[in-house]
């Protein structure tokens, strides 16, 4: 963190002067980009309430922020995430297939053993699993042989 201060005075004169902050700090009370992506993390991927957020930070690093604040940083985020989510969007709008999904479950009648995958989407070059621990490439996806 780093503070800045002004200096202002009444010159003998009568005239006031006052020193200036630097020009890339543009309000009384800024943070930096930590603070910003702390309070983003905790609000999109904690899923913190806004308010929350802003207790949190007040209790554990005495920073006072409003909630309003956070708004700002997470709008601010989004904004700059837009053009890469955009790029992803369109590649996987382009591509023939996209993995979609692994999910674990145990097949009926009986639920009890080992515990299987079941990928639903698999891309070209992914690989289906069998178990966890264990890959198969499906004979579709397999390198064809030169000889």
């Amino acid at each position: 963190m780093t503070e800045y201060r002004i200096v202002a005075g009444t010159c003998t004169c009568g005239r006031q002067h006052r020193s200036d902050f630097p020009e890339d700090v543009s309000a009384p009370v800024q943070y930096g980009p930590g603070v910003s992506a702390f309070a983003v993390y905790m609000t999109q991927y904690q899923l913190l309430p806004f308010e929350r957020t802003a207790a949190v930070l007040d209790e554990l690093a005495g920073i006072a922020i409003s909630p309003g604040r956070i708004y700002s940083a997470v709008q601010t985020a989004a904004a700059h995430v837009q053009a890469p989510v955009a790029a992803i969007r369109e590649a996987l709008v382009g591509a023939p297939l996209a993995h979609a999904d692994e999910t674990g479950m145990r097949p009926e009648p009986i639920r009890t053993g080992s515990l299987s995958a079941l990928s639903v989407a698999v891309s070209p070059g992914d690989y289906v699993r069998r178990t966890r621990s264990q890959s198969y490439v499906p004979p579709a996806y397999a390198p064809i042989s030169s000889n």
